[in-house]
């Protein structure tokens, strides 16, 4: 499902965020969009149209009037513009065909009438993480407990492992159960075997190989096997960094990564400018602006909508815009950075890289929105959040992560 909401108060009505975040935390699964502008909603609604794909749209009164009246408006795409007002009167001569309109009485009705249009029919999709963060509102609450629950499994069951035979033979049976083809798992497989302690394990990391793949998989997932063999990783690289403290940050420092992001990201960074999110996976940085190039940007084919016309098939379309997230970090002693520095372990050499782990916490502070090509990239500047000493603590004691929330 692609949901759109749209509304012109929504980065200024902390009510109006509020329904937003209940509409992504009610349909994780699905493409949400917050839109506060009709030039963005310009954009999506042209997406859209070349693309052939229906959406549905959420609109407070005033901003569907005038969504309604201007030229955007593209009802051969719409699968259901839902009004949500206080006036339910006002906006009466609009309602019929595609148009639902439901009274401002509680937002939750309006969850449900979108349930009832797109049923949710695995619980488990709503449980992934389908963006490039999370609000730290969305991870304290349901349904985001990955961390939890990966922590508080490893907790009963290892303490902190070297990364010994007994290990990777657990890595091993658990990866045979996880991998959706004999090839992938024997790719990883050949990999792991040469393993042999968290040195080898960050070098496969930084190496980009499929073990990569798997782990930043399987920090998305809440199956217990998925967790368990994130979980295994993920803490054989946290005892690196504590019998390591040479390689903790003891300066103010700006960190820096180049990628691509949806559309549907960038307005959320966007919208949430000045909020606190947390990345899901581990994240390469470096403190060289030009250590990392961008990826390539996806594009999407047309539908088959445009088969007649045979000069359209050739014609693609980009939801994805190139970013470069500048990650702020200031010095305190009562605190440690969460990024270590992995650049004497880095498979690739002079790229002067640090790593963050999963689930580390950042505040967006600045969004200095742009074209987002290569040449002209979307900048977003982002305050890392530091752990508490307490975290140290507990690790070494084979104690619960704790996150400074």
């Amino acid at each position: 499902m692609i949901l759109i909401y749209f509304d012109k108060n929504l980065k200024s009505s902390e009510e109006n965020l509020s329904n937003f975040i209940k509409v992504r935390k009610a349909f994780y699964g699905d493409e949400i969009y917050g839109v506060d502008t009709l030039d963005k909603l310009k954009v999506l609604i042209s997406l859209y149209h070349k693309t052939g794909e229906y959406y549905y749209i959420i609109s407070s009164g005033s901003g569907a009037e005038e969504l309604l009246k201007s030229e955007y408006y593209d009802s051969k795409r719409i699968m259901d513009f839902i009004i949500y007002c206080f006036n339910k009167e006002k906006y009466m001569h609009y309602l019929g065909g595609k148009i639902s309109m439901i009274e401002n009485v509680n937002f939750d009705n309006v969850i449900n009438h979108l349930k009832s249009k797109q049923p949710i029919s695995n619980e488990k999709d709503i449980l992934k993480h389908c963006s490039s963060f999370i609000l730290e509102d969305e991870y304290n609450g349901t349904p985001l407990k990955v961390h939890r629950k990966m922590s508080e499994y490893f907790d009963e069951n290892y303490n902190i492992p070297a990364f010994d035979q007994n290990i990777k033979n657990k890595i091993l049976d658990l990866l045979n159960k996880i991998a959706q083809t004999k090839y992938d798992y024997e790719n990883a497989k050949n990999i792991i075997e040469t393993i042999n302690d968290e040195v080898n394990l960050i070098k496969c990391y930084t190496a980009e190989s499929i073990i990569v793949y798997f782990l930043n998989k399987c920090l998305r997932e809440i199956d217990d096997k998925c967790i368990e063999f994130a979980g295994l990783l993920n803490y054989a690289l946290y005892k690196y960094y504590f019998d390591h403290p040479e390689i903790n940050i003891t300066q103010d420092v700006t960190f820096y990564r180049k990628l691509v992001i949806s559309i549907k990201d960038l307005y959320a960074y966007d919208l949430f400018e000045g909020k606190i999110i947390c990345f899901p996976s581990f994240t390469s940085t470096s403190i060289d602006p030009d250590a990392f190039g961008f990826p390539v940007v996806k594009t999407h084919k047309l539908t088959s909508y445009s088969k007649n016309f045979p000069s359209d098939q050739e014609k693609t379309v980009s939801r994805d815009k190139c970013v470069l997230l500048k990650f702020n970090y200031k010095y305190n002693e009562s605190n440690i950075c969460p990024a270590f520095d992995i650049n004497s372990l880095s498979y690739f050499e002079n790229e002067k890289e640090f790593l963050f782990p999963p689930f580390s916490f950042f505040r967006i502070s600045k969004f200095n929105s742009a074209e987002g090509t290569r040449v002209d990239p979307v900048i977003i500047e982002l305050e890392v959040i530091p752990k508490k000493e307490i975290l140290e603590k507990h690790l070494k004691k084979g104690g619960t992560i704790i996150y400074d929330e």
